[in-house]
């Protein structure tokens, strides 16, 4: 909320009044940052994505109308510290304080950013799921505590982060090396709000929301995560009462990412489910009896001990 007292930067911001500046050989790469940043309207930028922003104007030599003086020599990583430097002494950017180095406030930007945005400005891969989830697609109307916050795990995310840098320096390979991409640590709070964060071996997609830089777990991911961990979900008995009133509408999306899950139990879970309580006949769901294992100890809730009753069909302690 502090950043607010900076508002009156924005006269800055556009460098509209700087038109003049058209009649000259050009504007320094400080100069049309400065703008590009503006436009981009988002409350954070990583120094990646800064460092991206800065070769699309070394590549194209302008932005927009405003003309690039001269085209910087030898561009790496290590350059961008003195223009940072530059833009925080401008007081166009400043360290963002809920987060450690490699993440920038704009200052200029007027908006107040929601914990969940700046996550998924700053983290490519991770997303709004569990509870959180549920209540933004509207499966559930119970307001969390916490921002529920799911990411790919510390060798997932390395995997996901070279592909990403591949693809993002593919036009900029003959003018610069490719950046770290950098894994940005979650604190408990963020912008006040607090989180909860799962990490996994193999996350979803997250969607991004019309409009937002957020992105929330798919409808299909959403109910798979319900039978994983029902206790980020509000408990297995929220859980059963999500299924039963909106599982039928959404079968498609359901069988389409159970079917993805390489985890038995979850099939096993969303069969009984589907089948033995809501009464539900299709071949997909028949499909999953083959994960079913006699002699195993597969339970309805996995947070709570195995006992009866017991589904003979899908092998599952129903110990709810």
């Amino acid at each position: 909320s502090g950043f607010r007292s900076y508002s009156g930067f924005r006269s800055y911001s556009g460098f509209r009044s700087y038109s003049g500046f058209r009649s000259y050989s050009g504007m320094s790469l400080l100069d049309l940052l400065v703008p590009a940043l503006h436009d981009r309207y988002q409350p954070v930028v990583t120094t990646y994505d800064l460092y991206l922003l800065a070769l699309k104007i070394i590549k194209k030599r302008k932005y927009k109308e405003l003309q690039l003086k001269r085209r910087p020599s030898g561009w790496d990583y290590q350059k961008l510290s003195p223009l940072l430097r530059m833009l925080q002494r401008k007081k166009i950017v400043a360290p963002d304080p809920d987060f450690g180095p490699h993440v920038w406030v704009d200052l200029r930007n007027p908006t107040t950013s929601s914990a969940e945005e700046v996550c998924c400005l700053v983290d490519p891969f991770c997303y709004v799921s569990h509870l959180s989830a549920m209540q933004r697609l509207g499966l559930s109307n119970r307001a969390p505590k916490h921002l529920h916050i799911t990411r790919p795990n510390a060798l997932a995310w390395k995997e996901l982060a070279l592909v990403k840098v591949s693809e993002d320096m593919e036009p900029y390979a003959d003018l610069a090396p490719a950046p770290r991409l950098h894994r940005i640590g979650f604190r408990p709070v963020i912008r006040k709000r607090p989180l909860q964060t799962f990490e996994t071996i193999a996350p979803g997609t997250g969607e991004a929301v019309g409009g937002e830089s957020s992105r929330i777990s798919s409808i299909g991911r959403t109910f798979v995560d319900t039978l994983d961990q029902p206790n980020l979900c509000g408990g297995i008995h929220h859980v059963l009462e999500v299924w039963e009133e909106y599982a039928g509408e959404r079968l498609d999306e359901i069988v389409a990412a159970v079917n993805m899950t390489e985890t038995k139990v979850i099939k096993v879970r969303a069969g009984y489910i589907l089948e033995e309580r809501l009464g539900i006949t299709d071949v997909r769901i028949s499909a999953w009896l083959s994960a079913a294992q006699r002699g195993g100890s597969a339970k309805l809730d996995p947070e709570t001990e195995y006992r009866p009753p017991f589904s003979e069909k899908w092998m599952l302690s129903i110990n709810v």
